[in-house]
């Protein structure tokens, strides 16, 4: 399957049933795959753009380098998937699950996450110019004794080397242990920090 062009293929089912079915640099794109469940497929630069994956469960999938380019992901599950180096650019990720997902190096620009669940998610180096960050969680959801020792990188949302240019925070929560940029201000970008005993109206 590796490589191969899927465009025209009419999928009877919405199960990739294969364990690690290898879909590295096959062409998906513009497909219907809405609520479709991926299982642990490799899709290692594989192009999806223009793909709708409404609601599709993608959790644990290896999209490494792969291009998801104008992508609808609404509602799609894409716990603990590995993004890194993806291009995500004008992809619909609005209430989106992110959790412990790994976006390092990702583009994400023009990217809609609104209500986007990215607690414990892996930014580092990753491109949010323009990306509309509303109401998304960028809190790590994670004991406060857990950070007294040495700590992966999902332990926290890390954001230090990441391109905000552009990015709208409002109403974005994140709590202490979510690195930004220096001389990043989340607070004047309209995010709220969240700390133990905090209220929100």
């Amino acid at each position: 399957m590796v490589g191969k062009n899927l465009t025209k293929v009419k999928f009877e089912k919405k199960f990739f049933g294969a364990i690690n079915l290898n879909l590295s640099k096959t062409i998906l794109s513009e497909l219907d795959l809405s609520e479709f469940n991926f299982g642990t497929a490799i899709l290692r630069e594989a192009n999806l753009d223009n793909c709708d994956l409404y609601l599709a469960d993608l959790s644990r999938v290896n999209f490494q380098n792969a291009s998801l380019k104008n992508a609808d992901l609404r509602k799609a599950n894409l716990y603990q998937s590995d993004l890194s180096g993806a291009n995500l650019t004008d992809a619909n990720l609005s209430y989106c699950n992110l959790r412990n997902a790994n976006l390092s190096n990702a583009n994400l620009s023009n990217t809609k996450l609104v209500s986007a669940n990215l607690s414990m998610a892996c930014l580092r180096k990753a491109n949010l110019n323009n990306a509309d960050l509303t109401k998304a969680n960028l809190r790590s959801d994670t004991p406060e004794k857990q950070y007294s020792h040495n700590n992966h990188q999902y332990n926290f949302i890390d954001l230090k080397d990441a391109n905000l240019s552009g990015a709208i925070l409002k109403g974005t929560l994140y709590d202490e242990h979510t690195r930004f940029p220096i001389k990043f201000n989340p607070q004047q970008a309209g995010a709220y920090l969240i700390s133990p005993g905090a209220f929100l109206e």
